[in-house]
């Protein structure tokens, strides 16, 4: 049986061929809605992980550092706590160790760890401040270690934070707390700085590996994680300070070091390359326009990479830190 065959298509193009040429067009529409859908998960993604840091748990902390308390480095301790209330309103318990000095002493400070670590980490710096006669506070900022907190703000909140322990100190250890100095560990400078910069009763501000603009410090750590769509950096930066509330133009480190009032000493390594050559000639150029008779130093230890100045030397360490103090005590000597 022979079945009747269909009319031949009156041109080349008729027929099923006519409806197939939109098929490449759609193909490619979705593609680009695909593509541009990505670019805007994973924009999104990496500003709320900018923002939102890893804990230092104990099991991370005992496997990178080897420790879990400051007993473990032969300091004895008391667990501290704090609540603080940021200029957003926002309420949260600071989880912190106070670290006594080993004879009575008039003068804390106040150890603020870098990003993704806690105060397990900061204690590394804890026995160098003791054998010097110093009270050790040692803090969880907010969204780190056991401190509540949904998001860390490169500086801008924790100077709040900040604000409050230092009233706190004073008011629960008149005495131990007569002089408060801050240290700073990288993204601890930003809180440490801010905090200094509006307060006139800070005694010293140590910051090791500081940065001199916090959406600076994201954006080279976004180059050096090698992420994608560099020109979407600073819309990363940009939708980061949305998510936690900030505005980091207004706590540039750079800007705020020529407001502090007391001695202000940075030190960083050689080989510290977190930080940009622009921001660490910013950061030079703010250290030497302050008038504070020289007592203000910068201190560059050789070969060392970020925030490992004290293991590549804890000797000069030591003593540049000692020597920093000992000019403060001075000016606090001196001060009517």
């Amino acid at each position: 049986m022979q079945f009747p065959q269909a009319p031949a298509a009156p041109f080349p193009w008729a027929g099923p061929r006519l409806h197939s040429r939109p098929v490449p067009v759609a193909l490619f529409a979705l593609l680009l809605a695909t593509a541009i859908a990505w670019v805007v998960a994973s924009v999104a993604y990496t500003a709320w992980r900018v923002v939102r840091p890893p804990r230092m748990t104990e099991g991370k902390a005992l496997y990178l550092l080897k420790r879990l308390s400051p007993e473990d480095l032969g300091l004895r301790h008391e667990p501290l706590g704090f609540d603080v209330r940021d200029g957003r309103g926002e309420q949260l318990k600071l989880v912190a160790w106070w670290i006594p000095s080993a004879a009575p002493a008039d003068r804390t400070v106040v150890l603020l760890h870098g990003y993704g670590d806690a105060k397990i980490g900061a204690i590394a710096w804890a026995p160098t401040w003791h054998e010097l006669g110093w009270n050790v506070v040692a803090v969880d900022g907010r969204a780190h270690g056991e401190s509540g907190g949904r998001f860390c703000s490169g500086g801008y909140h924790e100077r709040d934070d900040l604000d409050a322990i230092v009233d706190a100190l004073r008011a629960r250890y008149p005495t131990a707390a007569r002089h408060v100095a801050l240290f700073g560990v990288s993204l601890g400078t930003g809180a440490a700085v801010g905090c200094a910069a509006r307060r006139g009763d800070i005694s010293a501000v140590v910051l090791d590996s500081p940065f001199a603009d916090y959406g600076n410090a994201v954006r080279s750590h976004l180059r050096r994680l090698r992420i994608p769509l560099t020109t979407l950096h600073g819309v990363i930066v940009r939708l980061a300070e949305k998510i936690c509330g900030a505005r980091w133009r207004d706590t540039r480190p750079a800007e705020l070091i020529r407001r502090i009032k007391c001695p202000v000493l940075t030190i960083r390594g050689s080989a510290d390359d977190f930080v940009t050559p622009g921001d660490l000639a910013a950061l030079d150029a703010a250290m030497a326009s302050r008038e504070d008779g020289g007592r203000s130093r910068v201190v560059v230890v050789a070969g060392a990479h970020h925030t490992l100045a004290l293991a590549a030397d804890p000797v000069r360490y030591r003593n540049v830190i000692a020597s920093f103090l000992a000019g403060t005590r001075d000016r606090a000597s001196a001060a009517p």
